[in-house]
């Protein structure tokens, strides 16, 4: 898995403004990602044993295929912020709830036996899912 800073410096670097799929030349086998100031960002072909050949003076715009690729690959700025701002949301959310934890192991403001054991379960799944998240993120930078 990529880190988080990787992530940023791709995003520092790309092209910021939203790109564009586009098949400009029905009769040409490409089809193009650009940024919105119209700058080539990447040329998609398709070609290979699935794709036939058009005849004499048929098209090559119906390339469903090439089509949605580029489509996909226009969507790279938005999803690399996305991702970004999610693993931020899950650092926050993970830090929230260690203190949570910690906050638990401190004090605990209920006292009735009734509720006791819904809290004790609740602090464990917490404590589970923080270790989880712990694992998780320690394995990712033990393996870069």
């Amino acid at each position: 898995m990529t880190d988080t800073a990787e992530l940023e410096r791709l995003a520092a670097i790309i092209p910021h403004s939203p790109w564009i799929s586009s098949n400009d030349h029905p009769t040409n086998a490409c089809a193009y990602v650009r940024d919105q100031d119209g700058h080539d960002v990447c040329t998609i072909y398709e070609a290979g044993d699935n794709v036939p050949s058009p005849r004499d003076g048929e098209s090559w715009a119906d390339q469903p295929i090439r089509d949605q690729t580029a489509r996909a690959i226009a969507l790279v700025p938005e999803l690399l912020a996305e991702v970004i701002a999610l693993r931020a949301e899950v650092e926050r959310l993970a830090e929230a709830l260690t203190s949570l934890v910690e906050l638990n192991d401190e004090y605990s403001p209920f006292g009735g036996e009734i509720y006791q054991d819904r809290i004790e379960r609740t602090w464990d799944r917490g404590r589970q899912s923080l270790a989880a998240h712990t694992q998780r993120v320690n394995a990712k930078e033990n393996s870069q």
